[in-house]
């Protein structure tokens, strides 16, 4: 029953995506920009700190009040502090059961009053750490997981925001069942207490936010995200209680209240970008070859397979009402990167590769007050924490 429950939310969403569009959506501009209008001040490109801090692959970096870094690197367990400008200020936690150490930290939320939640599997433990005398402290843990109900269960949430002086807004992410070669991300909201436990049994159910592919081994089945499938990126307006929400396989931003209503708010420009052919045989033939995915998941991969890619690559919206989007092009010289306002117009792009040489595959984690904050690789894997200063808005 339940697969057919899936089924049947896919389906409606997926004509509710399509028919939604609507005349008075205002259009961001008519035409993407050849020239890039802003340019990028480097402040900060932090790569290893010393023999035993070193970088691997960033889960996420969040920012505090006073724009400190706070990431979590999947190979440290422990978090790594570091000032605006990017000098490293503190170790957070080390590997171990006891208070304030890690057995496997997966995921960290920073609060509105800059408290740190982290989420440990091994430990199955949610720690909270604040500011005591200068330094980071665990002032609170409790068990790690909780759960809804057997169909939308999440041990953590995705995102937090303000919502009153006692509670938060929590956005979760998480499968409504898994089927034979496919399952779907569904995003909710639900209060929570300082402490991210749910004041309410009530979900707000905003719809589906990604199809990824199941693979299986021996002992479990996970999922993994498809290059170029049915996405989502959402953020949070906790003023005004919206989600502002962008589809990789539109060009459309939406938002949404906490009833799950959903309007068009802006249309954005796009270009249709063919497929690199090579490369997606290329990862067709990795599915193949990994025995964790069967015939059927390879199959379905090749149905969500658009003929361009997707029109959003990048989503992040700054405090100052703008969206930063990276979005792809057919002249690799043109800016990839797009500044749009909230009522439609744009108000700068840029291409990072014509900034900074050596750096690719940039990850925009984060703006606040034109400062960008996210990660890139050198042409030699090497990672980099890296903070740009943006002129020209």
């Amino acid at each position: 029953m339940n697969k057919y429950k899936c089924l049947f939310l896919f389906i409606f969403c997926a004509l509710l995506i399509s028919c939604s569009s609507s005349p008075e959506t205002p259009v961001a501009d008519e035409e993407l920009p050849n020239e890039p209008s802003l340019e990028l001040t480097e402040i900060a490109r932090v790569s290893n700190i010393n023999d035993e801090i070193f970088f691997t692959a960033f889960r996420k970096i969040m920012l505090t009040s006073d724009g400190h870094v706070i990431l979590n690197d999947w190979r440290q367990q422990a978090l790594l502090y570091f000032d605006g400008e990017g000098n490293f200020l503190e170790k957070i936690g080390r590997e171990g059961r006891g208070p304030g150490e890690f057995a496997d930290l997966r995921d960290l939320l920073l609060a509105p009053g800059d408290t740190i939640h982290t989420f440990d599997r091994n430990n199955a433990r949610h720690q909270i750490f604040a500011q005591v005398d200068g330094s980071w402290k665990q002032v609170q843990e409790y068990p790690l997981e909780q759960k809804f109900s057997e169909e939308l269960h999440s041990f953590y949430p995705e995102k937090v925001y303000p919502r009153d002086e006692d509670s938060y807004w929590a956005l979760y992410r998480n499968n409504i069942g898994i089927k034979d070669t496919t399952t779907m991300y569904h995003e909710w909201m639900t209060p929570v207490n300082t402490d991210l436990e749910p004041l309410t049994e009530e979900k707000r159910l905003l719809g589906p936010a990604e199809v990824t592919l199941v693979a299986r081994t021996e002992y479990s089945m996970v999922s993994s995200s498809h290059p170029n499938s049915f996405k989502t990126f959402a953020e949070f307006d906790s003023e005004l209680e919206l989600l502002h929400r962008a589809y990789n396989r539109d060009a459309t931003i939406r938002i949404l209240d906490l009833d799950g209503n959903e309007q068009d708010r802006i249309q954005l420009p796009f270009e249709n970008v063919r497929f690199d052919e090579e490369r997606k045989q290329e990862h067709l033939e990795n599915l193949k070859s990994n025995d964790s995915y069967d015939n059927a998941a390879v199959s379905r991969a090749e149905d969500l397979y658009l003929e361009h890619r997707a029109y959003i690559l990048q989503f992040v919206m700054d405090n100052q009402k703008r969206y930063w989007i990276q979005i792809p092009r057919q002249d690799e010289t043109t800016p990839d990167w797009i500044v749009v306002n909230f009522d439609g117009s744009l108000a700068g792009s840029f291409r990072v590769q014509d900034q900074f040489e050596g750096l690719q595959s940039f990850t925009l984690s984060a703006v606040r007050n034109n400062r960008l904050y996210g990660y890139a690789y050198s042409e030699n894997r090497e990672l980099f924490l890296v903070i740009w200063e943006v002129e020209g808005l």
